[in-house]
């Protein structure tokens, strides 16, 4: 036989319920109704004959005799008349109802002897708790009276009735917790396969059996359906009996600053953290520090050389800033040929906070769905979230949208009981071969994405690759330390009077140094400012190993004037070229023009008296794309400023049917003077009828 740690073993576990099932009492013996009357009418004083029956009709009552032979026994004792009769029915039948009585307190006492017992028992199980090793209760944690917890399962001991089981191993609740909402949840823990388990679930989940059992079912807690109100019984009583040892907790819901004015860098057991939704459990678990910060600084120090990962470095600690700056969350974006280091950078940005390596779930990938983006950013308010790769996107809308979005610092609001107007606080680091802003039809996004176009590795040499990869190999194995350092740092510092007072005055004065000489440049200098005060933050506190970059360099890097800011009139130079090197794939209507091997790339039409170029809509794109540029995304901006010719008769209006070469097909027309029409001295002039 077997015991199990808490001093019970299992044979004694089954006897017990046995024992509360069916009380013991003594066995009843056989009787024999013809011997017994023949005895009892052999007895010749009549007094002694009448005590004598009354005592064994007694007995018969007390032990419980099967009610057969009791009424056997009764017709012949009863049978006659009044002088052969040995004692009435009425007499009989009081006689065996007082044993029968006597029989039945008897049980009761049993019972209730049994049950002082096992409570006793439980007793001093609730007081040793060795089915609890490991979990980590709270001191003062108790079972309550009429409930079992052992190796075994959990029991319930009623008052009377049957003994019920509510778990097949040890189930409790650990710890009530509170959302920032207001709204409880529960971690609950059970033993199995030699392990503690936990999981946190609402208040409301728990409060049913069933849903338990079907939220947690697949996590192996110890209950089936059968016994799912027993369950739900048996955690609010544990709950309720020990409300004063478990608290509500604050339950944080994200990383980076909390409500109370914490800063939450890690799942690191100083306060629970559980995501709202399952899908950014492994974002969480990405942030846990590696090495110490010591080998942290060691493998950035080679960065200081590169001004551009520099920025990259410090808009990863600028995301922690945004709150005390007021500055709404924004994109810095790090587009280029390819080999030029800008993934190593963004893996530099994040390095403070997170695991960067390609295995972690740090880093994020723009080959994303808006709603898995939307949770990605959800889980931060204070950290940096880089997006690698924007020409891996699938669809350039989320881009378009996400840049939108972003510096709302919330999703989009949504119905039908889908994640709604998810808020975040950070800075995305966003990473690729064409420009973010080539994606998105919004001439007002320039303002909200600041665009960094120098290699931040510099030219693709032997040098700069063998420094890159020295770098990634630095911050993928040492991590996680300069992030919370900062942000430490910071809470300290805004604890001191008028603190955030002179943060933001100093931030509005270089605001002021950055805003360079347009309004674009203007719109993004509190940006600008945001990192440049990072930087010299860090620098400052020593958390990383060299001195803050000169404004100069942060004008030459994000101030200068881009002339992608205006990306629509950037497009229509790229169409420019495009006809300027194609003039021979222009269908001219009335001529023997034969077709280029390439095939026509449009043709020449006449709107409003005067000679307009029209491009095919697929040949376009296409052009343009080769140039980092998408044609959805400028079209709008082209249309704002009548840089395209118009057909109502078609929807959309300005992506009209011309015919060319006898066959009809969609063109964007560009108005006159803004595409010049290649000049051949055999190029006819055209009928003027636009055909």
């Amino acid at each position: 036989m077997l015991n199990n740690d808490d001093g019970v073993s299992d044979e004694e576990i089954l006897d017990a319920v046995q024992d509360a099932q069916q009380p013991s009492a003594p066995p009843v013996e056989p009787v024999d109704v013809d011997a017994l009357a023949a005895a009892l009418t052999a007895i010749d004083d009549v007094n002694e004959r009448s005590e004598r029956v009354r005592a064994e009709i007694y007995e018969l009552g007390l032990n419980g005799t099967d009610f057969g032979v009791v009424g056997r026994l009764r017709d012949r004792l009863t049978a006659g008349g009044p002088k052969d009769r040995l004692i009435t029915k009425g007499e009989f039948d009081r006689a065996h109802q007082r044993g029968a009585k006597e029989r039945d307190q008897q049980e009761r006492d049993r019972a209730e002897a049994d049950r002082r017992d096992r409570a006793e028992a439980r007793g001093l199980r609730r007081v040793e708790m060795a089915w609890a090793k490991g979990l980590g209760l709270p001191d003062g944690f108790t079972v309550p009276d009429e409930w079992d917890v052992s190796h075994d399962g959990v029991l319930f001991f009623p008052a009377e009735g049957a003994v019920l089981r509510a778990a097949y191993a040890p189930l409790v609740p650990v710890r009530v917790l509170l959302d920032p909402d207001g709204a409880q949840s529960v971690e609950l823990a059970w033993r199995t396969g030699g392990r503690w388990v936990r999981r946190t679930i609402p208040k409301s989940t728990m409060k049913s059996g069933r849903r338990l059992v079907q939220a947690l079912g697949d996590a192996g807690i110890p209950i089936i359906e059968a016994d799912a109100r027993t369950a739900e019984r048996w955690l609010a009583t544990v709950e309720a009996a020990n409300e004063a040892v478990m608290p509500p907790q604050d339950l944080a819901r994200w990383l980076g600053w909390q409500p109370d004015g914490s800063f939450l860098s890690a799942a690191d057991g100083s306060r629970p953290l559980e995501p709202k939704y399952p899908e950014q459990a492994p974002y969480v678990a990405a942030h846990h520090p590696a090495g110490t910060l010591a080998d942290w600084q060691a493998a950035i120090k080679s960065v200081e050389s590169f001004p551009a990962v520099r920025a990259v470095l410090a808009a990863g600690f600028a995301a922690a800033l945004l709150r005390v700056l007021n500055v709404d969350s924004f994109v810095l974006d790090v587009a280029g040929a390819s080999s030029r280091g800008k993934t190593t950078a963004a893996r530099v940005g994040l390095s403070p906070w997170a695991d960067p390596g390609e295995k972690a779930d740090g880093m994020y990938t723009w080959k994303t769905k808006m709603l898995a983006a939307e949770y990605r950013l959800n889980i931060v308010r204070g950290i940096p979230v880089p997006f690698d790769e924007s020409q891996l996107v699938e669809d350039p809308g989320v881009v378009d949208t996400l840049l939108y979005q972003v510096p709302k610092n919330h999703g989009q609001h949504r119905g039908g009981g889908w994640p709604s107007g998810l808020p975040w606080e950070t800075v995305v680091i966003s990473t690729g071969e064409r420009p973010a802003l080539s994606f998105t039809s919004s001439q007002g996004a320039a303002a909200r994405v600041l665009s960094l176009r120098t290699a931040p590795m510099g030219e693709n040499t032997p040098d700069n690759g063998q420094a890159a990869r020295d770098i990634v190999t630095g911050v993928t194995s040492n991590y996680g330390t300069a992030g919370p350092e900062f942000a430490a740092r910071l809470v300290a510092e805004l604890a001191s009077e008028d603190a955030a007072d002179r943060i933001r005055a100093r931030h509005e004065e270089l605001s002021g140094q950055l805003a360079g000489t347009t309004g674009m440049s203007g719109r993004r200098a509190p940006m600008v400012a945001a990192l440049v005060l990072a930087d010299r933050c860090a620098c400052g506190w020593g958390i990383v190993p060299f001195g803050p970059l000169p404004l100069e360099i942060w004008r030459d890097l994000l101030v200068a004037d881009d002339p992608a800011d205006n990306r629509p009139e950037m497009a229509l130079d790229a169409v420019r070229e495009f006809v300027a090197a194609n003039p021979n794939g222009l269908w001219w209507p009335k001529t023997n023009r034969i077709q280029p091997p390439a095939g026509w790339i449009g043709r020449v039409t006449v709107e409003a008296g005067r000679e307009c170029v029209a491009l095919f809509a697929g040949r376009l794109r296409e052009a343009l794309e080769r140039r980092g540029i998408e044609l959805d995304a400028v079209a709008p901006g082209w249309v704002e400023v009548e840089a395209l010719v118009k057909d109502e008769k078609f929807r959309p209006a300005h992506v009209p049917n011309r015919y060319v070469n006898g066959t009809r097909s969609r063109v964007y027309i560009f108005a006159p003077g803004i595409v010049d029409v290649p000049f051949y001295e055999d190029t006819p002039t055209p009928d003027g009828d636009g055909t």
